[in-house]
């Protein structure tokens, strides 16, 4: 799926815990990941969407994109 800038989104309950499974979020941006060393340091295929989200509390992380399903 794909989220632009402030949209409203939320990560999946399957989710890694460092992603905040079930936690909402805003999109403040994304990258794809091309670089072999993001690759092998995200343990992520070349191509994956990552999305930076801003919880309520401030924290930003950045999450691959099946972890995200829009906040309705």
């Amino acid at each position: 799926m794909d989220f632009k800038e402030g949209d409203a989104v939320r990560v999946i309950p399957s989710a890694p815990f460092g992603f905040r499974p079930g936690a909402g979020g805003s999109v403040c941006g994304s990258r794809l990941l091309e670089k072999e060393t993001d690759i092998q340091h995200r343990s992520e295929a070349k191509g994956t969407r990552l999305y930076l989200v801003e919880f309520g509390d401030g924290y930003t992380t950045e999450i691959p994109d099946r972890y995200l399903l829009p906040l309705e």
